[in-house]
């Protein structure tokens, strides 16, 4: 029975060989076949990218915890140095006043007097410690600046009066010098900002202003920037950004 089922269906098949009505088989993939590939490649491409700016990201910022950690450890250790400075002159001018103050009884001074005596004394000696205070400040500061001006263009120490011989203009000069810093800090985050809104990354106006900008920071002067931003210019052509629609009048 089997064998007579086999003989029939061959002759069929047979037939729609030789009269080629064989349904083909495709050996191309099916396209959502080939969507589904290109879709796991962009994902597993994405995933990368994300992992490898995550741990950029990471190091980052464990690398400005530790700066942060150190920068503190610093500053504290410097004020406990102060403290101690200050607590050793206070004791050491105590005594230089009680040995002064030791020969009042012999030399016919009264008790009031004495009093009055260590007082101003004392008082001298806090304007004293006070301005030695202000001075060790004054010099510190005054050295942190010429360490920052030395990693400086000399444009700018010029500018600002980093490299000034007097320490108290120099630490002056300085603290003027870091307000403006931080003011041009601030405009710029805001520009940015404000320049992400019209030109997000990856539009062609701002890649070419970014090339333009990462290239004129290889010059110094002014001039040569504005002889660089020439020579970029001429062959650039800036496509003009399309205006918004008008309202229509309904």
């Amino acid at each position: 029975m089997t064998q007579e089922i086999a003989e029939q269906a061959a002759p069929e098949k047979l037939e729609a060989i030789l009269s080629g009505q064989v349904e083909e088989v495709s050996e191309e993939p099916a396209a959502e076949e080939v969507e589904e590939a290109e879709k796991s490649e962009e994902e597993a491409t994405d995933d990368v990218e994300s992992r490898i700016q995550a741990e950029a990201d990471k190091r980052a910022n464990k690398y400005r915890e530790i700066r942060e950690t150190d920068t503190a450890l610093i500053r504290k250790q410097s004020e406990q140095i102060r403290e101690l400075q200050k607590q050793t002159t206070e004791r050491g001018t105590n005594k230089l006043i009680a040995s002064i103050l030791s020969g009042d009884e012999d030399a016919g001074f009264t008790e009031e007097e004495t009093k009055g005596r260590e007082t101003a004394l004392k008082e001298f000696a806090k304007k004293h410690t006070d301005y030695t205070s202000k001075s060790l400040e004054i010099e510190e500061t005054a050295q942190y600046i010429s360490d920052m001006a030395d990693k400086l263009p000399s444009k700018v120490v010029k500018g600002f009066g980093l490299d000034d011989s007097n320490p108290i203009v120099r630490a002056k000069n300085g603290v003027e010098f870091l307000n403006e810093t931080a003011s041009v800090y601030n405009h710029n985050q805001n520009f940015l900002l404000a320049v992400e809104e019209f030109l997000p990354k990856g539009d062609e106006l701002r890649t070419k202003l970014e090339t333009l900008v990462e290239g004129m920071a290889e010059f110094e002067s002014e001039k040569s920037k504005k002889l660089y931003l020439a020579d970029q210019l001429k062959g650039l052509k800036v496509t003009p950004r399309k205006a918004p629609k008008a309202p229509s009048a309904g």
